[in-house]
Parts: structure tokens; C-alpha cells; sequence
């Protein structure tokens, strides 16, 4: 007996896009509902194509990605090392506008079409691996300015060679109006630093970070602390879940303790905050 042909079975491109039974035509004798849910679907895979297209040209291959945020910025030119941060008065009342604040106009941009991208993706019920870190890291980015605002900073703390106007050699204006964890610590007022490491709502932190700054890999820290680029792989990061300038709406990654932990010896507020959040995702403790 001759063998029966083989039939090859494919799957039909339309089924692909659907997302919930309601929406699978096959089976359904109505000419009119079939054609309905194929346009639906139809439509729903035209979107999706649109959108790979667009994060092609936003995402183009690893190795050449830009990054979108960084604290030194390629079309400012270094300071001298002698120059002190500027400080802004801002007015009675005044409250930091949310929204991600960049030194550099075409930054914002990219950073206002990724998020855009990320959330059209998400609609659509496609988002791409790399999204998470880099919301991440756009996240925290953000949270640092909010906190430089709240410190009176100008912009220019996100230059290189510029130093943190805590430790000026003279009288320094009152900081009780500061957030209490942002307020700066003896070892600030007297070591010369760059204004970044006054961003973090972590006294002992910062402190443990101006004590190594003689062994310090400083531009390798900030890659990993201030660098927004999209990737696919998660890095050693600080995460901001609340309040920029509360300590418990922080948390260590576990990367971050692997590389950096020597940073949180004696913080222990933050230790007990990233337990917390590790916590309510249903993650074990991390043991310090």
C-alpha cells in the first residue's frame, strides 16, 4: 500500500495575534463576526510590525547603542576641577516638576521615545526583554535629579570636573530645609567630591564612598549608578521605588551587593528596605 501523503500543517499568521478564545474566528460560520475578528486581528499585526520598525531604528544592534543619560555629557565641554557647583534659591513652596530633567535637549528626546515606545509595546502586548532595565535605570536617573533640585543644584552637576558646593571652604548656608537623609555629613563638608555622590539619600553610603575615593574605579561606579542605556542585561544598580529622597523607597540589586557591597557596610536602613521590596515580590531575604 502506497503511503499517504504527507500534509504540511502551518500555523494560519492571523491566529498568532490572538490574545484571548473570544477572539479566534476559526469555527465561527457567521460570515460577517469571521471577517470582524480578522480585521481585528489584521489591524493588531500591522501595529505590532510598525512598532518592531520603530524600535529598530531606536534600538539598532548591541555594541553601537547610544547611551541616553550619562553624568558627562559629550557636548559639554570639562570644567576645571577648581570650579564649585552653583547653587539655586528656589522659592518658598516651591516643588520639583516631575518628568524626567536632562542637561541635554536631544537626551530628553530619547528618552521621551523610549518611554513611549516601551508603553506602546506594552499595550500591544509585546514588550521587549531590554525594556525593564532601562525603565530602571530612566527611574533612578530621574529620582538623582529630583533629589539635586531638592539640594538647590544647578543642572551643571551632571558635568565632569565640577565639585560639590558642600565642601566650599567657608561658612556654608543652613541645610535643615534639606530632606533629613540628604542632608550633607561631616566627611561632606570637608572632602573635595563631585556633586553626584550627594544625590543619594544614604548618609553612610556616601560617606563610605568619599573615605575610597583614592582607590575608587570612579568612572566605572558611575557607569553603573548613572548610566541610562538600553541593554539586555541586567547591571549592578540602585533601584527607586518611592520618594527619591527616602531611603526606605530603595533598594540594592543583588548585582550591586556582589560588586559594590563594601559601600553598604553600616546601612542598615538601606539593607532593610531592599529586603522589603525583595519581600513583596514574593523573592527570598538577601543575607548580609
Amino acid at each position: 500500500m502506497a503511503a499517504a501523503p504527507l500534509i504540511n500543517l502551518s500555523d494560519m499568521a492571523q491566529r498568532r495575534e490572538i490574545r484571548t478564545p473570544s477572539e479566534d474566528w476559526t469555527g465561527i460560520t457567521s460570515t460577517a463576526k469571521r471577517r470582524k475578528l480578522q480585521n481585528r486581528l489584521n489591524q493588531r499585526a500591522y501595529e505590532r510590525r510598525k512598532a518592531s520598525r520603530r524600535s529598530a531604528s531606536l534600538h539598532p544592534e548591541q555594541g553601537s547603542i547610544p547611551r541616553y543619560a550619562t553624568m558627562a555629557t559629550p557636548d559639554a565641554p570639562e570644567q576645571p576641577t577648581t570650579q564649585y557647583l552653583t547653587m539655586v534659591k528656589h522659592p518658598v513652596g516651591y516643588k520639583p516638576k516631575s518628568g524626567c530633567v536632562l542637561l541635554r535637549p536631544d537626551a530628553q528626546g530619547a528618552i521621551r521615545q523610549f518611554v513611549k515606545k516601551a508603553y506602546e509595546d506594552y499595550v500591544l502586548g509585546c514588550p521587549q526583554p531590554w525594556y525593564l532595565s532601562t525603565l530602571i535605570q530612566v527611574n533612578v536617573f530621574n529620582a538623582l535629579v529630583q533629589n539635586g533640585i531638592a539640594l538647590g543644584f544647578s543642572d551643571c552637576w551632571q558635568r565632569k570636573g565640577v565639585i560639590s558646593p558642600f565642601s566650599i571652604i567657608g561658612p556654608l548656608e543652613p541645610c535643615d530645609s534639606y530632606p533629613v537623609n540628604l542632608q550633607p555629613t561631616a566627611l561632606q563638608r570637608t572632602v573635595p567630591h563631585h556633586p553626584w555622590i550627594d544625590l543619594y539619600p544614604i548618609p553612610r553610603m556616601r560617606d563610605n564612598i568619599l573615605l575610597s575615593l583614592q582607590h575608587l574605579d570612579k568612572d566605572e561606579l558611575c557607569s553603573d549608578l548613572l548610566d541610562v542605556r538600553p541593554g539586555l542585561d541586567e547591571k549592578p544598580s540602585l533601584v527607586v521605588w518611592g520618594d527619591p529622597w527616602d531611603i526606605r523607597g530603595w533598594e540594592a540589586s543583588a548585582l550591586f551587593i556582589q560588586k559594590w557591597g563594601w559601600m553598604l557596610e553600616g546601612c542598615r536602613d538601606i539593607l532593610q528596605a531592599t529586603n522589603y521590596w525583595r519581600e513583596s515580590r514574593g523573592e527570598d531575604k538577601i543575607l548580609f
